[in-house]
Parts: structure tokens; C-alpha cells; sequence
């Protein structure tokens, strides 16, 4: 409709159980037709959390396709079936922070230095947290553990309230920040 003000960004149509490889032929399909992204969502279980974490090579088909295409992909969950997990303000926001922390525990970066991400709603607990998971890499002996992982992850400023968007351009360096 306005494609000189926004960017088309496709949905993979994945689903719990099925290889992460069967959303390739949409992505190729999506990277044909112009779409500058696409939505990947860590937990297509719907709350349940029982598939692989970001950083197993379950993954690597689609972050191989994606450094293809060079193609960055948003981390985003769908709705929660479980009742204990508000879909918008606790398993959104939960799954925000885990992609992150995921991302931090093994290096997926290393395999695919081009590899991009956008992590929403300003990374979740992120800028929040930030002293621990700089403390984290301390105690894995990677000090600069962020700094690196920053070189290929982004946070939106979506968090909906001043002082939010704030402390995140405070905590998160404002080249890893999009609007």
C-alpha cells in the first residue's frame, strides 16, 4: 500500500514437531516477492517450550538460508496456550528475554557471522538486566560476550511507555536499536 514508507516482513509457516527445514521453500518464495524479513518464532509449541532452544542446530537450516538471503528475522512467539502465561504481557515478554539469554549460551553467531536478528518489545528483561548478563559472559570467561552478540541483534523500541525507551537507549547501544 505504501511501500516507500514500510517494508514487507513474511510469517514461516512453522509448526511444533515439524524440521525447521520445511519453511525454507516460503522463505525463498517470501525473498522472490520482495520481503526485506521474516518472523521466527522460538517456541511454535505455543507457551509450551518443548522444542529445541535458538541456539541448537535444529536451527541452522533456516539461519543458513537466512545469511543467504541475507535476510534478518524478528524473534517473535505467537499466543500461549497456556492459561498461567498472558500472551501480550508475560509470554511475549518471557520469550523476548529468552531468545536473548538463548543466544548468549552457545555461539550461533560464530557459525553465521552475517546471521541478523530483532528481538521486540525493547529485548524483554534485557536492558533491564544487563549487569547479569555482562556478569554472565564474565564468568564464562567472554567479558565482551555482548558486545559481541550485539554485533547481529537488534531490540525495537515497542515497549510502550517513555521511561521504557529511555533506560533501553541508556543500557543498549543506540546502533543495535530500531524504531
Amino acid at each position: 500500500l505504501l511501500p516507500d514508507n514500510f517494508a514487507p516482513v513474511g510469517q514461516l509457516p512453522q509448526f511444533p514437531g515439524v524440521p525447521i527445514e520445511h519453511c525454507i521453500p516460503e522463505l525463498e518464495r517470501l525473498a522472490s516477492l520482495g520481503f526485506v524479513g521474516v518472523n521466527l518464532n522460538p517456541d511454535p509449541s505455543g507457551g509450551r517450550w518443548n522444542g529445541p532452544p535458538l541456539y541448537d542446530r535444529y536451527w541452522y537450516p533456516i539461519y543458513e538460508k537466512l545469511s543467504e538471503l541475507e535476510m534478518p528475522a524478528m524473534i517473535h512467539v505467537s499466543t500461549s496456550c497456556n492459561p498461567n502465561f498472558h500472551f501480550t504481557m508475560a509470554h511475549y515478554l518471557n520469550a523476548d528475554t529468552t531468545a536473548f539469554v538463548q543466544l548468549m549460551q552457545k555461539s550461533v553467531f560464530g557459525d553465521f557471522p552475517t546471521l541478523k536478528f530483532l528481538i521486540p518489545h525493547g529485548g524483554g528483561a534485557a536492558p533491564y538486566h544487563w549487569g547479569r548478563y555482562r556478569g554472565f559472559g564474565v564468568d564464562q570467561q567472554k567479558p565482551d560476550l555482548v558486545a559481541k552478540l550485539m554485533q547481529n541483534v537488534f531490540f525495537d523500541t515497542c515497549v510502550y511507555h517513555y521511561p521504557g525507551i529511555e533506560l533501553l537507549t541508556t543500557v543498549v547501544p543506540v546502533d543495535n536499536i530500531l524504531f
